[in-house]
């Protein structure tokens, strides 16, 4: 209903108003504010439903992910399960012997 029927219907009152206009111009702005106001509520909806999609399908199928050897941005270093990066492993090993 939001997708398709309430923006056909707010696009059929701007043209619906714009015929309207020639005779009651007063009257046909109120018509296209009506008509504007549902399509900024249906845009509202919209972006609200994106969010919520967003939110409770795609962030749980993330966490659920396993997580193995992901390269750190700042410095394209390795990171181990524990945090520690690659060099930091080498150094403790280094240091072991």
């Amino acid at each position: 209903m939001f997708y398709a029927l309430l923006p056909c219907v707010a696009y059929a009152m701007l043209v619906l108003t714009a015929v309207v206009a020639l005779d009651h111009a007063r009257e046909a702005l109120f018509g296209v504010g009506a008509a504007v106001l549902l399509l900024l509520f249906v845009a509202i909806h919209n972006c609200w439903d994106s969010v919520t999609y967003h939110v409770f399908v795609n962030l749980p199928k993330e966490e659920a992910a396993p997580r193995g050897r992901e390269s750190s941005p700042a410095t394209g270093l390795d990171d181990d399960r524990e945090g520690r990066t690659t060099s930091s492993f080498i150094r403790q090993k280094e240091t072991d012997r």
